[in-house]
């Protein structure tokens, strides 16, 4: 449904997108995420038709776009949903949803599903910032767009909102049939929503693949810390086997590893107890409502972050035990000197 081969996206002298390869497929919601500045609003903008490629092209269905064959926004039958939601403010919800539509049933049935019927009437600057996604959605899937583009539509909304809304969005989209492209800056967000995440970095894409496969399997150092809490421990690696000082563990399939390697470890791959032989001391912790974040300095002077139930109290300077206790291969790294 959507083809990216060598998207490059220039602003004067400034690329912006450096040879993007992304395919999506049928019903398929593909995430981006990455640092500000890294190019993912720039991709959305071009699929869209908002920015022209500089080089490569962009297939949408059975149009094909590059430099030399613009098409404009309007033939390409996308929706967009922006983060500041973009309604007509002079109409009300059922006229902003069905906005030139001929036929107003797609727009009925959506102002159903996404639960707007109660407030089909009210004007925009009475609604909460979640109806207002809504009804930027709804107005967008009634209009049954080949593709979706969301760019960060969450971004103004508050954290529980967020958190409900974006499986709302996303069951919407599933139910529709439609594919879509989700920009977001949230990394949760976008692990959580993508059937596959791409991340981006300075124009490039460093990694695409299934959410599970990029946190557990990051293609680089910079993937693994970006997703979320990251931690390296040196090691050795020999046959598939890593070993640390902190415990056995298997390797993950990849790139043949030296025998000096850095270890990922995420604070769930780790136990912590005050029994046993002490191999590390409490820095500092952090209350997360259902868990404790610890940071913890190694005998070694490695520092670690390990996460426990919320029960687990302690303070700065206790000696602890920690160990490996992850269920599956741990990702490694070429040791950095």
């Amino acid at each position: 449904m959507l083809s990216l081969d060598g998207l490059v996206v220039r602003y004067g002298d400034t690329v912006a997108v450096r040879g993007i390869d992304l395919t999506l497929t049928d019903n398929e919601i593909v995430t981006l995420v990455g640092p500000t500045g890294c190019g993912k609003t720039t991709v959305l903008r071009a699929v869209a038709g908002l920015e022209s490629p500089g080089e490569g092209r962009i297939r949408i269905g059975g149009l094909t776009i590059d430099a030399h064959h613009p098409v404009p926004p309007e033939k390409r039958r996308t929706g967009l949903v922006f983060q500041d939601f973009a309604l007509f403010p002079h109409l009300d919800v059922y006229r902003n949803v069905t906005f030139r539509l001929r036929d107003t049933a797609p727009a009925e049935h959506w102002l159903t599903v996404l639960g707007l019927d109660a407030v089909r009437h009210a004007m925009p600057d009475t609604l909460s910032g979640g109806q207002k996604q809504r009804v930027a959605l709804a107005r967008s899937l009634a209009h049954a767009p080949a593709l979706m583009l969301l760019d960060e539509p969450l971004s103004n909304l508050d954290a529980a909102l967020k958190t409900s809304l974006r499986w709302e969005i996303r069951d919407a989209l599933k139910a529709a049939g439609v594919p879509a492209l989700w920009v977001t800056h949230d990394q949760d967000e976008a692990l959580s929503v993508g059937d596959r995440v791409g991340i981006m970095r300075d124009g490039r894409l460093e990694q695409v693949g299934p959410p599970e496969t990029c946190f557990r399997d990051p293609a680089s150092r910079f993937v693994a810390e970006f997703l979320g809490e990251a931690a390296f421990l040196p090691g050795r690696h020999a046959a598939g086997r890593l070993d640390t000082p902190l415990g056995r563990a298997s390797a993950t399939d990849g790139p043949s590893l030296p025998d000096d390697v850095d270890v990922l470890l995420r604070p769930d791959d780790l136990t912590l107890s005050t029994q046993g032989d002490h191999n590390a001391e409490v820095l500092n912790g952090r209350y997360e409502g259902e868990t404790r974040l610890y940071q913890l300095r190694l005998n070694s002077g490695t520092v670690l972050k390990a996460r426990v139930n919320h029960e687990v109290v302690l303070a700065p300077g206790t000696a602890v035990h920690t160990s490996i206790a992850a269920g599956h291969p741990l990702t490694a790294f070429p040791r950095q000197t």
